[in-house]
C-alpha cells in the first residue's frame, strides 16, 4: 500500500526519483494518467487494469462515460522505472498538465498522484479543514 507526501524537484530532462518507501514496492513498469483535481495518477499494472475495468464496465451510450474514457485513455503513458529509482514523464504530459519543476508525489493506497507543488497546497490548504465534515458523509 501506498501511503505519505514527499517533494520533489523534476530534473532538467522531467526525471522524477520516487520515494525509497514507493520505490521498493512498484513494478518496473507503471501507467501514468489525467488524474483528478489537477494531478497526474500513477498506476502498477495490476491496479491499472482494475481501473480501467472499472471504466470500460460503463455504457459507452452515455456521453459522460465517453468523455472520461476519450479523456482519460487519451492521456496514458506507459513509465519505466529506472535503476536509480526515476521515472522520465514525457515533456507533451509537463507541458499539458502544468507540472512545474518543484512537484509533491502522494501515496493513495493502489496508486501514486504527482501534483504541481502550488496546486497540492492550494488543494490541501482548502480541504484539510473539511477532513471531519467529509468523512461523516461517507457509508463507512
Amino acid at each position: 500500500m501506498l501511503f505519505g507526501k514527499f517533494y520533489r524537484e523534476l530534473d532538467d530532462k522531467y526525471r522524477l526519483m520516487l520515494p525509497k518507501q514507493f520505490k521498493n514496492q512498484l513494478a518496473d513498469t507503471l501507467y501514468l494518467i489525467k488524474g483528478y483535481d489537477g494531478c497526474l495518477s500513477v498506476y502498477q499494472e495490476e491496479d491499472f487494469k482494475a481501473y480501467v475495468n472499472q471504466l470500460t464496465s460503463l455504457s459507452y451510450t452515455h456521453r459522460d462515460t465517453r468523455d472520461i474514457q476519450r479523456l482519460g485513455f487519451s492521456s496514458v503513458v506507459e513509465l519505466s522505472l529506472d535503476k536509480q529509482g526515476r521515472v522520465l514523464i514525457p515533456t507533451q504530459t509537463v507541458q499539458e498538465y502544468a507540472i512545474s519543476k518543484e512537484v509533491v508525489i502522494v501515496g493513495v493506497v493502489n496508486h501514486l498522484e504527482i501534483w504541481n507543488k502550488k496546486a497540492w497546497e492550494d488543494y490541501e490548504s482548502n480541504n484539510k479543514d473539511k477532513f471531519e465534515e467529509i468523512s461523516e458523509t461517507l457509508p463507512f
